[in-house]
């Protein structure tokens, strides 16, 4: 029994997701297969899952409070992935760089990682702001898609990342402006 005194069933069918289980970790294939990632953040989820160069192990769109909008989110909006240390180090100065400036994203981001319970490191992009508005964070998810996209290419296809976003109603526009090596 949960603390409301509800029955929680011991055992579920392979598709049933309760909202208990719902956040756990697991691989992409099982998250897509069982309908359990956000709505909002999915398409962000998709960009970060690339054979053999990426994968997202857990997200969330971030939740606020319904009853009291002012006060600071349930659930800040992340997304927890692997890949190597060289990709996520890029991807963290794009967020930091980008915060320092606040030209294109909306909050500040940053990339943080860490070890899991077997030793492999993982990284978990997260929205360092815990108040924030559904479609101010719907376009920092669109921006930071297309930069994922671009830094989960295979080198010889992107001679730069771009930085330069363009907001404009319903759509983004980049440009080339920086050049990782």
């Amino acid at each position: 029994m949960d603390i409301f005194g509800n029955r929680i069933p011991r055992c579920q069918a392979p598709n049933e997701v309760s909202s208990f289980n719902r956040g756990l970790p697991r691989d992409y294939d099982d998250a897509v297969s069982l309908d359990v990632i956000d709505r909002r953040i999915r398409r962000l989820v998709d960009a970060f899952n690339v054979a053999g160069v990426a994968s997202t192990l857990a997200s969330c769109q971030g939740h606020g409070c319904p009853f009291f909008p002012l006060f600071a989110a349930w659930h800040t909006p992340y997304v927890m992935f692997r890949t190597n240390t060289r990709i996520a180090a890029e991807l963290a100065m794009l967020v930091r760089a980008d915060s320092l400036r606040r030209e294109h994203l909306n909050y500040g981001w940053a990339v943080e990682g860490d070890f899991d319970d077997s030793g492999q490191v993982r990284f978990v992009l997260r929205c360092r702001s815990a108040r924030f508005t559904r479609s101010a964070l719907d376009r920092d998810f669109e921006v930071l898609r297309l930069w994922v996209q671009q830094l989960l290419k295979p080198r010889r296809e992107r001679a730069t990342v771009s930085i330069c976003v363009k907001h404009a109603p319903r759509s983004v526009y980049l440009f080339s402006s920086r050049k990782l090596s």
